[in-house]
């Protein structure tokens, strides 16, 4: 398909078909993304796969890839800083072309070199927070992003439904945390906020839109502190930087409103990245069976507020840490 879409590039003058170096994209399992330059830059073009690339049977209609442009689209008026560049794409077959963000660097790369930045915290919480401040009771978001079935299929099903399966005895509460998620609809939410979509530069750009929907804002929150939260137990050592960098994103984005919620979302989110469909690669099978041993030993008894939980981590955490030396 990318030699199709090369050839539809060079007719618009996009490309310079017959000069153009092509270079796969490593890093995502949803689509196929190709850096294509010649001699005036690089562009970057994205479509879609027709499941995951995952040892997990995981169908997803290609239609996600169309959620992803509007979600440009909509964001390059609002958030024109934090949002990549569409520059041409095709609704019809699933593909669109956006500006190469050169000299950006995942935030994740940082993070799982151990270098949790206050700043980067910051830098996220403030995007996150105008995403979804200037989108909330959108007559138009509401619209455009109204139907959560790429959501449900990529967020529900894989994480939360997934673990039900493993953990019956948890069922009721799973399914209650999901289909809580499913019915809020306040505003724009990314449904895929994490730090590898979060491009570090002259400003902080997020990519990789396809899992957009208007819905909870609370999904976005507790996605971020998941991931800082299991890049920790790569660092337990670094524990202070680490709740250091989550008490900075949800004092800034001011994540008070229904913090029980947020806390044992966040603690379903992390058994789901060990336990369900699309377990994090970083994580070796001990680092794993950490993560299970903290989230049994808190979800009985979750606390009430985030600084409980991370009060909780920090124990663990050092627990953990020191079981390393030894």
């Amino acid at each position: 398909m990318i030699e199709q879409i090369i050839r539809e590039l060079d007719k618009l003058k996009i490309v310079d078909g017959s000069r153009v170096k092509k270079q796969p994209l490593t890093g995502g399992v949803s689509s196929f993304v190709w850096r294509l330059e010649d001699q005036s830059g690089s562009v970057v073009v994205k479509y879609p796969r027709q499941s995951m690339n995952l040892p997990e049977h995981w169908p997803v209609s290609v239609k996600r890839n169309r959620v992803e442009q509007a979600f440009f689209r909509y964001t390059s008026s609002r958030l024109p800083q934090h949002t990549p560049r569409i520059i041409t794409g095709s609704r019809k077959n699933d593909w669109f072309c956006m500006g190469y963000l050169d000299g950006y660097t995942p935030w994740k790369e940082l993070l799982l070199e151990g270098r949790f930045s206050l700043g980067h915290a910051r830098e996220a919480a403030v995007l996150l927070r105008r995403l979804h401040g200037r989108s909330a009771g959108c007559d138009e978001a509401a619209a455009v992003f109204g139907d959560n079935q790429i959501f449900e299929t990529m967020r529900l099903t894989p994480y939360f439904s997934a673990l039900t399966a493993h953990y019956p005895e948890f069922s009721v509460r799973i399914k209650a945390t999901a289909a809580c998620l499913s019915a809020t609809r306040r505003c724009l939410i990314h449904g895929d906020f994490s730090p590898k979509n979060l491009m570090l530069g002259k400003q902080m750009v997020m990519i990789d839109g396809e899992t957009a929907v208007y819905g909870d804002p609370l999904f976005d929150v507790a996605f971020l502190i998941n991931h800082l939260l299991l890049k920790g137990v790569l660092h337990p050592q670094k524990y202070q930087d680490v709740t250091a960098a989550v008490q900075t994103f949800a004092a800034v984005y001011g994540a008070t409103r229904e913090p029980a919620r947020l806390v044992e979302l966040i603690l379903w989110l992390l058994l789901a990245r060990v336990d369900g469909w699309s377990p994090v690669e970083y994580l070796n099978q001990r680092q794993r069976r950490q993560v299970r041993q903290f989230v049994f030993e808190v979800i009985q008894n979750p606390p009430a507020q985030l600084n409980g939980l991370l009060k909780r981590y920090v124990e663990w955490l050092k627990h953990v840490s020191v079981r390393k030396k030894g």
